[in-house]
């Protein structure tokens, strides 16, 4: 892609970016209402919100006790703590009577290599696949995926539910219409979104744990 190609993606997945930012952090109103929205989008699956105080690792949980998905979210503008997002583990993995749970983190900025490689090192550590939707550079953030994925119905969460004490511009329908619109048309968008449904597909994530303990075990024996 040319410089000038490369300078239009980043504007308007800055607008999308403003969008999220222009939320309130939890509610379902706020983040975590919209990640509610995108990843019912994404999986099919309904999602209840936990109360606030009482998460127990999780802000987010599948409302059926067959679908084992939950998320956290984590709206920031500036970088996240990783005693805040380490501990939720642990915390799930007392919580939880699955065999196999997924757990997705969406955060409106980048998680650290170090940060994520800990969290996929706990969570195998008590059966919890893990999945991270942030907003890395290139070449295209998981997050904005997941939200353009959502279509009308994402963008019409943000742009209902702006927030002034987040002091954040209010994007126009008109301006995050066109955004959404040009990433949907990345030349990486479709292949991404397809990586992204597979990694939240819990039955392919068992069955790979399963065939990881088994190989991992045929090696200590």
């Amino acid at each position: 892609m040319g410089e000038s190609t490369d300078k239009k993606y980043e504007e308007h997945l800055e607008t999308v970016k403003i969008g999220l930012l222009s939320l309130k952090a939890a509610g379902a109103d706020g983040f975590e209402g919209l990640l509610r929205v995108v990843l019912t989008n994404l999986t099919g699956i309904p999602f209840r919100l936990a109360a606030s105080g009482l998460q127990g690792g999780i802000d987010g949980d599948a409302a059926m006790p067959s679908d084992p998905v939950c998320f956290e979210a984590k709206r920031y503008s500036g970088k996240i703590n990783r005693n805040e997002v380490l501990p939720k583990i642990a915390d799930l993995s007392r919580k939880s009577t699955a065999a196999d749970r997924l757990w997705v983190l969406g955060a409106t900025n980048e998680i650290n290599t170090q940060l994520a490689q800990a969290l996929r090192e706990d969570g195998d550590k008590h059966a919890i696949s893990t999945l991270v939707l942030d907003w890395t550079a290139s070449p295209l953030p998981l997050l904005a995926v997941a939200v353009v994925a959502g279509g009308d119905a994402a963008r019409r969460f943000i742009i209902d539910n702006y927030d002034e004490k987040t002091e954040q511009e209010k994007p126009s329908e008109e301006d995050l219409r066109t955004a959404f619109s040009s990433i949907l048309g990345h030349p990486e968008f479709e292949g991404l979104l397809q990586r992204l449904k597979s990694n939240l597909d819990i039955s392919k994530l068992s069955f790979k744990r399963a065939v990881d303990q088994n190989s991992s075990w045929r090696k200590q024996t």
